[in-house]
């Protein structure tokens, strides 16, 4: 089955690519490829060489790295609008982590050649892909910096924040997060991450229904 096309109109409600004037985005519309990927699909190997920047329409997508026993680390969860493999690409250095769609994901990818192209004609572009480089640096070091200071419970509040929207006036986790993928992201065991998590819903700081967590105002005494 042919792969559906990217519109100009698609790219731009990409927000990385909102700033391109209309002959690039007619360019980039003319280059850009447009593929679906399905739940639990890997969308690009660790190790392997990068020859274009990945967009994510739609859909959550996760970076994880695996050691030799088979153990994961959730180092990342991607959701629409955001784009990687561009560090790579800068540093021509194969991906150091599996990126894998956790539920159905629509993926443009922009070759390098043109990726470069857009980048030396738009500043705005390139400063917006500066400012992504240097909020992932941001959010490795306080994830560093977390997991040698602060409890289990601290960094679960914070993922969990992080992760939040607000719903009708409340805070509501609804990424259908299993107690071990939050593990994998924090740094803990599935059996600790459900201990926390039950001990939080007793003290008032978040309520489980389902599939989506409530947090109340005082989780954020907690990050």
């Amino acid at each position: 089955m042919a792969e559906p096309r990217a519109s100009t109109l698609l790219l731009r409600n990409v927000p990385l690519l909102a700033s391109l004037s209309e002959a690039q985005f007619e360019a980039v519309a003319r280059v850009v490829q447009r593929r679906m990927v399905r739940r639990g699909a890997a969308i690009i190997e660790a190790g392997d060489r990068v020859h274009c920047l990945y967009i994510i329409v739609s859909g959550v997508a996760q970076a994880v790295m695996s050691d030799r026993e088979g153990n994961n680390v959730i180092l990342a969860i991607l959701k629409a609008g955001d784009y990687f493999g561009e560090m790579e690409m800068f540093e021509d250095l194969p991906l150091a982590a599996t990126i894998v769609a956790r539920e159905p994901c629509d993926i443009l990818t922009l070759g390098k050649r043109q990726f470069s192209c857009c980048l030396e004609e738009n500043f705005e572009m390139a400063m917006a892909v500066l400012r992504g480089m240097a909020k992932r640096s941001r959010e490795a070091d306080s994830r560093i910096g977390s997991l040698a200071l602060h409890g289990v419970d601290a960094r679960l509040a914070k993922f969990l924040l992080q992760e939040s929207e607000w719903i009708n006036g409340a805070r509501i986790v609804s990424g259908h997060y299993t107690k071990r993928d939050i593990g994998r992201v924090i740094g803990a065991s599935r059996e600790c991450v459900s201990r926390v998590m039950k001990q939080m819903q007793v003290r008032g700081y978040l309520e489980e229904r389902g599939n989506t967590i409530v947090l109340r105002e005082r989780i954020l005494s907690l990050a």
